[in-house]
């Protein structure tokens, strides 16, 4: 009898036990699914390179001279779709849900290719990929591509290098460091993104300013020369 009674105890305890394991294990499953959900990757915002069209000058440098635009060079820490911002002197961070739609070199060619045509400072303008014929070769590279939040106000930072080469010769005929820095009007990621497109467009600018003059001095020169001989 004292068997019985022992065993009718244990099965009624271990029966009454299951409703409440059962509970608690669908709480944890429950509590697992909602953690599972709210780690999902937050979707990315993702920018491009814009600047306004440069006016044509009536005074600008025409040559009969074709360029190529090669693909620019991006240095050390810009060579990215992430966004680079800095807090502090020498520390380079990126931002985690805002980045370029593109690489920073893909989408600085285009650009320089447009800007360059439109100035109409060249026979030919021809991008990288193409397979013509060209007299000058354009490299640039990507310095600096930079929000600054180490300063009050915050700003934006563009550096860009460049030289143009002569190809018959493979000789330099020019180089130019082009630099350019634009407030941010709000301290967040978008508005430093627009402040880097107002601070591209100032150096591109510059530079199609520095390639159609620097061409034209090289082909003129060339000229003389050929005359002389």
């Amino acid at each position: 009898m004292y068997f019985l009674s022992k065993l009718k105890t244990t099965y009624f305890n271990s029966v009454s036990y299951q409703p409440t394991l059962l509970a608690v294990t669908f709480s944890i499953l429950m509590l697992s699914s909602c953690g599972f959900l709210s780690s999902q990757p937050t979707p990315a915002h993702t920018y491009r390179f814009s600047v306004p069209q440069i006016p044509t000058q009536a005074d600008s440098p025409y040559t009969k001279l074709a360029l190529l635009v090669s693909r620019p060079q991006v240095g050390a820490g810009y060579n990215t779709q992430q966004i680079a911002y800095t807090r502090k002197p020498y520390e380079l961070s990126y931002f985690s849900h805002n980045e370029w739609v593109d690489t920073p070199g893909r989408m600085l060619e285009s650009i320089l290719v447009s800007a360059l045509e439109a100035s109409k400072g060249f026979q030919n303008v021809i991008p990288s990929y193409a397979l013509i014929p060209a007299d000058l070769r354009l490299d640039t590279e990507i310095v600096t591509l930079l929000q600054d939040y180490s300063v009050k106000p915050n700003q934006s930072r563009v550096v860009l290098h460049a030289r143009l080469i002569e190809l018959t010769k493979s000789q330099e005929i020019a180089s130019q460091t082009f630099e350019a820095h634009q407030p941010m009007t709000e301290d967040n990621p978008y508005s430093g993104v627009i402040a880097l497109n107002q601070a591209l467009g100032q150096v591109i600018e510059e530079l199609v300013s520095f390639c159609t003059q620097a061409s034209a001095n090289a082909d003129a020169l060339n000229s003389s020369t050929t005359d002389m001989d």
